[in-house]
């Protein structure tokens, strides 16, 4: 337990718990709260972010309008496929112009939520809440280089490794088979299944 919690510090007695059973190691989950707290693992919540003080300098204006998302998303699309809509919020990044108009060339739908209402995508908001929680609040990213390689171990361990309560435990790698039987499901959502290719670059990334 101690090894497991110094490798995923953010990580509570449940998800733990799964992570022992996986070694073979099963106790009741009072037992397993009780050895936790004695352990001193519990995690620690973290306090609110400082506030600046002093003079701010003016935000810098954009000097020329960058498509980035919309590059992003024709990988994405040529990955997976087109989906059948996509749901966002309305920052900046998607309610662009270039955005708008890549929505209609590709004729896929695009449903904004609304103002204020982050429950109304809540998939991609505890996605945010995990990412920020287990990654950006914990590594110092010392080049882009080093953000990015940081980024996709994280990546591929949440998508193969950690478990999801939301999933029964399991990684969207073991869901996913079963999700795809349900018709109406959005497969191409979930994490493809590991292959040789993925496996070769992570290693690259993690040397």
């Amino acid at each position: 337990m101690q090894e497991i919690a110094g490798k995923r510090r953010r990580f509570g007695y449940r998800r733990i718990g799964v992570l022992l059973e996986r070694k073979g190691m099963r106790m009741n989950h009072k037992k397993l709260y009780r050895l936790y707290r004695e352990e001193g693992l519990s995690v620690k919540r973290r306090r609110g972010r400082k506030r600046a003080r002093g003079t701010r300098s003016p935000m810098p204006v954009a000097a020329y309008p960058n498509a980035r998302v919309a590059r992003e998303l024709d990988a994405l699309v040529r990955i997976y496929g087109k989906p059948g809509c996509i749901v966002s919020d309305n920052g900046t990044e998607f309610t662009s112009r270039a955005i708008l108009r890549w929505a209609d060339q590709n004729a896929i739908p695009w449903h904004y939520i609304d103002p204020g209402k982050p429950q109304q995508n809540a998939f991609i908001e505890s996605f945010n809440g995990s990412l920020r929680d287990e990654l950006l609040n914990e590594e110092i990213f010392d080049t882009l280089d080093d953000a990015r390689r940081k980024l996709a171990l994280w990546r591929y361990d949440y998508n193969t490794v950690r478990p999801h309560s939301s999933l029964g435990n399991k990684t969207p790698v073991e869901a996913r088979p079963t999700l795809e039987q349900f018709e109406g499901s959005a497969p191409g959502a979930l994490a493809q299944h590991e292959t040789d290719d993925y496996q070769d670059q992570t290693r690259r990334l993690s040397s």
